[in-house]
């Protein structure tokens, strides 16, 4: 077994560079903000959202169910590629002026921090996993939900900019935008938060488990990182009510379906933010199999 041994761990180095291309993790990300730019924005939010939940999924059956035993092997690995990852997706949005660019490295910094969940390998982490990828899921999905009500009105919508004026001219768009940001940055009393707050707790718990310094480290970079990206998303929050320029005095044309998307996002974030018990006890349920054969670690 021992022969095989590099053989195992070259394959595995080269099955997570696949799925590192999936969820554009760094050094395999830079295909996601030209695809986000140049696709249509409808296409572009299920290449933020559907891809990314199906790739994590299948991160999460190979990793937790196939290979616990290397885990010593793959942790650090995902955990220098996490690290990375949120800073590079972190560090480019803050100079972005394209809004769909500006959500590509925000894509990018989110797998980062999803990532972190596996890092951890816990009950903490996987909980804030799940948490965070329906949260996020729900984020994007309204994030480019308003942006698509912006194009249907005759104003494009690709650039940070073309929201100046939006609380003057449709109050609950820009106060559903306002909460979507603000979730994507971690804020309390939204599910962006409790998401955060388990993908944190289960790096510090592992420390505290295997008595190994480095997620101390890994979990006070995310946090670091995450008070970056306020930075970048409270810029789509500035322009909505602090601008000058005001388009025009008519409502926004926001169809049946876009309007209910809007309103289900907006429902979970807040309620998942709000009362995420029943959420955690799902997850929990869920993790009680994999934790009996021993793939999980209750603490």
């Amino acid at each position: 077994m021992a022969t095989l041994r590099p053989m195992l761990i070259l394959g595995m180095i080269a099955l997570a560079a696949g799925l590192f291309f999936k969820i554009a993790a760094v050094p395999f990300h830079m295909w996601a903000p030209d695809a986000y730019e140049g696709a249509p924005t409808s296409v572009t939010a299920f290449l933020s959202t559907g891809s990314k939940a199906a790739s994590f999924a299948l991160y999460a059956r190979i990793f937790i169910e196939a290979l616990p035993s290397m885990r010593a092997d793959w942790a650090p690995l995902l955990g220098l590629v996490a690290a990375i990852t949120i800073m590079v997706g972190n560090w480019a949005a803050v100079t972005q002026e394209n809004s769909k660019r500006l959500m590509a490295y925000s894509s990018i910094s989110n797998a980062g921090y999803l990532l972190l969940g596996l890092v951890a390998g816990n009950a903490y982490g996987y909980i804030g996993l799940v948490i965070y990828l329906l949260v996020y899921t729900l984020m994007n999905m309204g994030a480019f939900g308003i942006i698509i009500s912006l194009r249907r009105r005759g104003i494009i919508g690709d650039n940070v900019d073309d929201m100046t004026g939006l609380a003057q001219k449709a109050p609950g768009m820009a106060a559903m935008m306002a909460v979507f940001m603000l979730s994507l940055g971690g804020l309390p009393i939204t599910g962006g938060f409790i998401g955060k707050y388990f993908l944190f707790g289960g790096l510090l718990q592992r420390g505290q488990t295997d008595g190994k310094n480095w997620y101390y480290w890994l979990a006070s970079w995310a946090i670091i990182n995450t008070v970056v990206s306020f930075y970048y998303y409270i810029r789509f929050i500035k322009v909505m009510y602090l601008g000058d320029r005001i388009a025009d005095n008519q409502p926004l044309e926001v169809s049946p379906a876009l309007r209910t998307a809007l309103v289900v996002s907006l429902a979970g974030i807040i309620f998942i933010g709000v009362y995420p018990q029943p959420l955690i006890n799902l997850t929990q349920k869920l993790l009680a199999p994999l934790a009996a054969l021993g793939s999980v670690a209750l603490k």
